[in-house]
């Protein structure tokens, strides 16, 4: 096992034109949406949420929550930056595995 640790990116995210969507069909609701990223998420301990701020560089991490309450705070979190005009803060949603 390798003690170098692998860059951590979003499981569902995609950033198109500054603004943070998950990948499902345009016309489903957004609600669906929502489900439909938690689903596509694996097997882990939980997940946790990273907002990170590429004009500071920092990086906060949100969690640990089940797949669905981790995909809803993500999209809390994203409407909240947007509203706060921080539309280049990314938002993801990583999985979590407990050291054993």
């Amino acid at each position: 096992m390798s003690d170098t640790l692998t860059p951590l990116l979003p499981l569902y995210s995609v950033r198109v034109s500054r603004q943070e969507v998950i990948g499902v069909p345009e016309n489903t609701h957004a609600n669906a949406a929502l489900v439909a990223a938690a689903e596509q998420l694996g097997q882990c301990d939980g997940y946790i949420v990273l907002a990170v701020d590429p004009q500071t560089g920092e990086v906060d991490a949100h969690g640990p929550y089940d797949g669905m309450a981790a995909t809803l705070k993500a999209d809390r979190l994203r409407h909240e930056f947007d509203e706060g005009g921080l539309t280049d803060v990314s938002v993801g949603v990583v999985r979590l595995h407990a050291a054993s």
